[in-house]
This record gives structure tokens, C-alpha cells and sequence, in this order.
């Protein structure tokens, strides 16, 4: 049983998110710095464990406003809540180079299961997916808009690209 400690390479990976702002169009934006391992047993992948944390004061949306206001107290509230925190409990290999990564993500001091989609391998790199509930982390801050529907969307899609190093 071999296992092997692989790093991220933060510059050679991106964690992006998507979500749907006033009811049509969507906010883009990133993390910029994070760091984490996969500890990966070559004999059998669903017994690796990955874990990553994320600098919650590095959020972008590419709009300065809008950026600090998301990561005061009504959203992220990074004076309490510096981290966004994931610790994988099962990995599950599906078809060639495809892994079901269930874990816990913690965020806002919320700690919830998710399960991300993963394409590729610790040697040349993964693209992983999800999406979340922003609720479900207690991120509750929303407004109504004069169109009816609100502001900001539930519905969080979260997109890693990620290269490991040893």
C-alpha cells in the first residue's frame, strides 16, 4: 500500500463559481489563493483523502464594491470566518478517469456533505463540479427586486481546475 502526499499547485490551478444574479444574468468570480493535498493510496484511490483550504479574503468578482460587501458580516463574514474548509470522507472511481468525491465543505462556520464530479487524475490534473445552496451555509442575504424574484440566486455552481505537485 503505497501512499503518496500530492499538493496543489496554486499557480497552475483556479477555483471558480458561478451564480445567478437578477433572475437572468450570472456573477462570475474566483478564489485566489487556496492551498491543500490529496494523500492518494495507488493501490486503491477510495481509501485517498483530499483536503483544501481556501482564503476567504482572496473572493473576486472583479468589482471592488460588490467584493467587499460579500465578504462582510452578511455574507462571508471573513473576520469570523478567514476559511472555507473541505475534507473529502469517501472517494468513489467511476468510469476511466472519473471520481465521486463526497466530503465536507465547510463554510460561515456551516459545515455541510457535497458530492463533486471529477475529471482526470492526480498526475496530470482534475477538473471537479458541484453546485450548492448558498442557504445551506447560512449565506441568507438577499433582496427583492422590482421585477419580482430576488437578487442574488440560491443556486451556487462551483468549478475547480486543480494540478497537484508532489
Amino acid at each position: 500500500m503505497a501512499k503518496i502526499l500530492w499538493k496543489i499547485d496554486p499557480s497552475k490551478s483556479k477555483m471558480k463559481f458561478s451564480v445567478k444574479h437578477m433572475l437572468v444574468s450570472k456573477v462570475n468570480g474566483s478564489f485566489e489563493r487556496f492551498s491543500g493535498t490529496w494523500l492518494i493510496d495507488s493501490d486503491d484511490v477510495s481509501t485517498s483523502v483530499i483536503e483544501a483550504s481556501i482564503d476567504a479574503r482572496s473572493f473576486s468578482t472583479q468589482d471592488e464594491k460588490r467584493d467587499q460587501y460579500i465578504k462582510g458580516k452578511d455574507f462571508f463574514n471573513i473576520e469570523e470566518f478567514p476559511n472555507i474548509l473541505f475534507k473529502s470522507n469517501q472517494i468513489i472511481p467511476m468510469i476511466k478517469d472519473e471520481l465521486k468525491i463526497v466530503g465536507y465543505l465547510s463554510i460561515h462556520g456551516t459545515a455541510n456533505e457535497i458530492v463533486l464530479i471529477a475529471k482526470g487524475n492526480v498526475r496530470d490534473g482534475i477538473i471537479a463540479n458541484t453546485k450548492i445552496n448558498r442557504k445551506d451555509f447560512k449565506l441568507n442575504w438577499n433582496k427583492l427586486i422590482e421585477a419580482g424574484g430576488f437578487m442574488v440566486g440560491e443556486e451556487v455552481t462551483v468549478l475547480l481546475e486543480i494540478q497537484f505537485i508532489k
